[in-house]
């Protein structure tokens, strides 16, 4: 009845079927005790007849683990491994159960996982109860740290779109779109049509790349988009740039109130 926390540098293939267990909700608490939760939550996995530590591949058990306002460190000879909250903006924190199928002489069962990237966290089978809620405290307290640094991020960036957007408002001829924008334009709604909404995400991006003020429908597209794949934080960010840009549209009601549902979605 043992939790292990497994830190993983190196992608795995799964051919088993997966799907979404649990989506995080945020922690309503001050950063200290986040810091202390999430850095028992690190150390403390397992029981106290078969302790354990998060296991990284390939070095064993780690001697140390630290949890910064930036960062948490795990300390595994011989050396210290550090992971920045920054670097989980650009994932969808969740928990995936990985269904196995049932194997001559084998029961079906499954496991969990939570991947940032090349950076996996799994709990096996024969799990206690307890064992399982740390291991979803372990999601929602990497969601409050995501949305700690997604926050910040964010907000500097609004503060310094926002003469960007002044200036746009205060034209009395609007820039046009460019032949080259209007083809990623294109090229993303397509992609969106077809439900491919992360392909659909970086085309839109392309489009305001090449200029930031044309396409103002882009941001609201983009907010829209990046909820759908659950990434609220950058929704609320980019539907923000919109109504900077486009205050007295006559959708900017209904862009407001999708702020307002984002936060709901968060947990805030």
């Amino acid at each position: 009845m043992t939790l292990l926390i497994v830190v993983l540098f190196t992608t795995a293939t799964y051919a088993q079927t997966e799907e979404i267990f649990y989506s995080p909700k945020l922690p309503q608490v001050e950063l200290s005790e986040a810091r202390t939760t999430l850095t028992r939550i690190l150390r403390e996995t397992g029981n106290l007849n078969h302790p354990k530590l998060i296991h990284i591949n390939g070095y064993g058990n780690p001697k140390d683990v630290s949890v910064f306002e930036d960062r948490f460190e795990i300390t595994v000879n011989p050396q210290n491994i550090t992971f920045y909250f920054s670097d989980l903006s650009n994932y969808t924190i969740q928990i995936i159960q990985i269904k196995h199928p049932a194997a001559t002489n084998y029961e079906a069962y499954s496991n969990y996982e939570i991947r940032i990237g090349k950076l996996e966290f799994f709990i096996q089978r024969n799990f206690s109860e307890t064992s399982f809620l740390d291991f979803k405290k372990l999601a929602d307290y990497l969601f409050y740290f995501q949305h700690q640094s997604n926050s910040k991020l964010y907000d500097s960036l609004i503060a310094q779109f926002e003469p960007i957007a002044a200036h746009y408002r205060a034209l009395k001829v609007k820039p046009t779109v460019s032949e080259e924008q209007r083809k990623y334009i294109v090229q993303a709604n397509s992609l969106n049509q077809k439900k491919m909404y992360d392909a659909a995400i970086e085309y839109y991006i392309k489009a305001i790349e090449l200029d930031h003020t044309t396409y103002p429908a882009a941001y609201s597209n983009l907010a829209l988009l990046s909820a759908q794949v659950q990434k609220y934080d950058v929704a609320i960010y980019y539907m923000k740039k919109y109504l900077l840009l486009e205050p007295e549209s006559p959708d900017a009601r209904s862009a407001q109130d999708k702020i307002y549902e984002w936060d709901i979605s968060i947990g805030k």
